[in-house]
């Protein structure tokens, strides 16, 4: 035990010297300048991606590589018998608006001896915040799971990008008026935890009569906020009747939300209303609570169901009342 944590703390040491190295803008070559984590963060530089892994050691780690040629490019120096993390920038298109979006790879090549995975990825954790922020982790042992196709369609799944209008106009057959909207009655349900075990989120019954309050029609509520108090539990955080802008206020890049919103849709002399799911994860969120919540996603959906559209995102920019609207216009077509 004392050996381990002597390790640990060496570890730690080579890491945080590396990191120093590794983002010191001034470093040069003989023919250009070394890649900087900075660099891959860095909104429209050449450099997309960057690959690490271990020298030898489950306490020192190299560079394996980088370049300006993507995760297809990445995928290259990927070997059996390694494990290596490594960080992609891609640019995802929401409601035409180019966003930049990362990928975090774990790489663990089928050659990897179990004895090995176990050792070396005790280091993982410190590996994860070298590398910086990143909105998806793919973990994988075979070079066909790590194409730019697979990456950009996980991003845009997460994003919300990617074209969902038939499965919304398949959802949409339920929607008669207000009245008929089926919400939950359940308010604690069994999701899977970060372990086999499964644990309990909780909804209070508040929740529920708040969801109610936006879905109907005649009140005038249109948007309320839910958010994490403690690991499972979610808590009441803000509604209001100013809209997507006014619930916007309220998030903090540093914590993770769901809400429903609503608006008015007028087609001719008919009257209907349109509801909104809002993600937010803010981009400060810890990789640990970022991978404990994604387990949650399946009960929270329902919780809110049905909604017409959904927007997903991390920063105040991406929850707007202007891209809600344009999702709801996009549902006829406009």
């Amino acid at each position: 035990m004392i050996e381990y944590y002597f390790n640990q703390y060496f570890f730690r040491i080579r890491l945080s010297i590396y990191l120093i190295y590794f983002n010191c803008n001034n470093v040069k070559s003989i023919r250009s300048r070394k890649p900087t984590i900075g660099d891959i963060h860095t909104s429209g530089h050449p450099t997309n991606w960057i690959l690490v892994g271990y020298d030898g050691s489950p306490n020192q780690i190299k560079l394996i590589g980088s370049g300006n040629g993507g995760v297809n490019e990445l995928a290259q120096h990927l070997d059996d018998s390694i494990m290596a993390y490594g960080i992609a920038r891609v640019v995802d298109k929401v409601d035409g608006i180019p966003t930049d979006r990362y990928a975090y790879i774990t790489w663990i090549g089928q050659g990897v001896k179990g004895m090995d995975k176990a050792r070396y990825g005790t280091n993982k954790a410190h590996i994860t915040k070298l590398l910086g922020h990143y909105n998806i982790e793919i973990a994988a042992d075979q070079r066909s799971d790590i194409t730019e196709t697979e990456v950009m369609n996980r991003i845009q799944d997460a994003s919300g990008s990617r074209d969902r209008t038939g499965e919304v106009k398949k959802a949409n057959t339920t929607y008669g008026n207000v009245s008929s909207l089926k919400n939950p009655t359940t308010t604690t349900v069994k999701v899977p935890g970060a372990n086999t075990s499964s644990v309990g989120l909780t909804f209070s019954d508040e929740l529920a009569s708040i969801v109610q309050e936006v879905k109907d029609g005649k009140n005038q509520t249109n948007w309320m906020l839910i958010g994490y108090q403690g690991k499972e539990s979610l808590v009441f955080v803000a509604k209001g009747t100013g809209g997507v802008d006014e619930l916007a206020q309220h998030l903090s890049d540093t914590q993770a939300y769901y809400g429903i919103v609503k608006t008015a849709d007028q087609i001719d002399q008919s009257v209907t209303y349109k509801y909104g799911q809002i993600n937010f994860v803010g981009v400060n969120v810890s990789p640990l609570l970022k991978g404990r919540i994604t387990s949650h996603k399946g009960t929270i959906d329902k919780f809110f169901s049905p909604v017409h559209v959904v927007i997903n995102g991390e920063q105040q920019s991406e929850i707007t009342d202007s891209i809600f609207q344009n999702k709801v216009k996009a549902l006829k077509g406009n």
